[in-house]
């Protein structure tokens, strides 16, 4: 079964997936794990959100134009969206070293507390009634 973007506002079929096979689904996990694995400190990782940021506000017409073709939205509101979501990341690039600091936990018994820690690739599919998402 292949997938289809449709421009849900005209009903023009933008474009067409295949399918992929199994084989490549693991290849696909396999290069995004090892690129999560290439990245190092959290520094790092936050500057890549902050560069996604930057580059969502300077690309920011384009991908506006392509959520309202594929979503029907008007353009005001795909560019909203996409301006809401680079301050979102942007706001985590800033504020993740505060997130995830390691936090005590009361206990009159031992030393405790909780650490975050990035644990790997994930993977979400969904479906919608009559197909999938």
């Amino acid at each position: 079964m292949s997938y289809e973007s449709v421009n849900p506002y005209t009903g023009e079929l933008m474009q067409s997936f295949r399918e992929h096979t199994d084989a490549e689904m693991e290849e696909a996990l396999r290069r995004a794990s090892a690129r999560f694995r290439s990245f190092g400190s959290l520094a790092e990782r936050t500057a890549v959100l902050k560069k996604a940021a930057a580059l969502m506000v300077e690309r920011c017409e384009h991908l506006a134009g392509i959520a309202t073709r594929e979503m029907g939205k008007r353009i005001q509101e795909s560019r909203w969206e996409v301006a809401l979501s680079a301050r979102i990341l942007d706001y985590y690039g800033d504020n993740a070293a505060r997130f995830l600091e390691k936090r005590p936990l009361e206990s009159a018994e031992v030393e405790a507390w909780v650490e975050f820690e990035p644990i790997g690739v994930l993977i979400s599919i969904g479906r919608r009634r009559g197909g999938v998402a």
